[in-house]
């Protein structure tokens, strides 16, 4: 089974996916981990011109992240079918992740209302030095703006700002219209609220998904007794 998962960011993708991950015995492949692994045990062409990009920082073109994702999915580890966390983002990734041969049996899309991602996002608050972090909403400091430790003040990181991320909700929606179009056929989408917790959220995708695995298998079995028939 060749599982999507996708969402927008701080929707819970990672969180829900390794827990999906242990209830199917399928792999877990995310976009850092494929490109890592393409560098650090590929020992390829391809590796060696990844590794620079990623050693200094640079962008990485979609055909890499591509093929480095379907690489790592067409794993002996994943001979079982893999879930595929965050990936790919936009159209183009989609139409690349198909030229590799990588196409969803299903697509779970975790939705989530943009004000309460604003909200977590933009509550968030740092102490630079030591790296603590503090939400004003769900773990405010004892003094408002300053460590609970140094007493000194607090920053915002820029992307946590609530203008850069209604930006990066509105680009999220806008991929995800032009995904849509690539992936046109709805039978593979199924929206589940990510809003509750993990437990509701995973008993609601395994209500989605458990019937997708138990057609898959009996198909497999329909294939293994023709072959021995």
């Amino acid at each position: 089974m060749r599982l999507f998962i996708l969402g927008p960011p701080g929707s819970g993708k990672t969180s829900i996916s390794t827990v999906l991950k242990e209830h199917y015995g399928v792999c877990h492949v995310t976009p850092s981990d494929a490109l890592s692994h393409a560098v650090e045990y590929g020992g390829s062409a391809f590796g060696e011109k990844l590794r620079p990009l990623l050693e200094e920082g640079r962008p990485i073109p979609d055909w890499m992240l591509a093929h480095a994702v379907a690489e790592a999915a067409r794993g002996p580890d994943c001979s079982n079918g893999f879930l595929l966390d965050g990936f790919p983002k936009t159209a183009e990734q989609a139409r690349l992740l198909s030229g590799e041969g990588v196409k969803p049996d299903a697509i779970v899309l975790l939705s989530f209302a943009d004000r309460l991602l604003i909200e977590r996002f933009s509550g968030r608050w740092v102490h630079p030095a030591s790296g603590r972090m503090y939400h004003t909403l769900y773990d405010p400091p004892n003094v408002k703006g300053r460590d609970d430790v140094t007493g000194q003040p607090l920053v915002q990181r820029a992307e946590d700002t609530e203008d850069a991320v209604r930006q990066r909700l509105a680009e999220f929606h806008r991929d995800l219209n032009a995904l849509q179009l690539v992936y046109s056929d709805e039978r593979l989408w199924h929206t589940v609220d990510g809003c509750a917790t993990v437990d509701i959220v995973h008993s609601a995708i395994c209500h989605v998904l458990n019937p997708l695995f138990a057609l898959r298998q009996r198909r497999w079995w329909s294939r293994f007794f023709s072959w021995h028939g």
